[in-house]
C-alpha cells in the first residue's frame, strides 16, 4: 500500500479510476501473480473504504483478474 500513492497519485480514494489502478497493477511488467496480488490488496482496501463510506460505489467492479499473460 505504500507504493500506490507514488504510482497512482490522487487526492482522495474516490479519485481512483479503473485505468489508474490497472496502470498500477501492471507497473514494472508485472507477472500474473503480482498483478493479481496487487489487485487483491487494493480490492480489500476499496471494500474497507466502501464500508466507511469514503466511496459511494465499488470502483473495483470492472477490475478483472489477469489471466492473459503467460508465466
Amino acid at each position: 500500500m505504500n507504493r500506490l500513492p507514488k504510482r497512482c497519485p490522487v487526492r482522495t480514494v474516490s479519485d481512483l479510476t479503473p485505468a489508474r489502478l490497472v496502470a498500477y497493477f501492471e507497473f514494472g511488467d508485472a507477472s500474473r501473480k503480482t498483478y493479481n496480488n496487487r489487485r487483491g490488496v487494493i480490492s480489500g482496501f476499496l471494500k474497507f473504504a466502501l464500508q466507511r463510506e469514503w466511496i459511494a460505489r465499488p470502483c473495483w467492479a470492472c477490475l478483472r483478474r489477469n489471466q492473459s499473460k503467460a508465466t
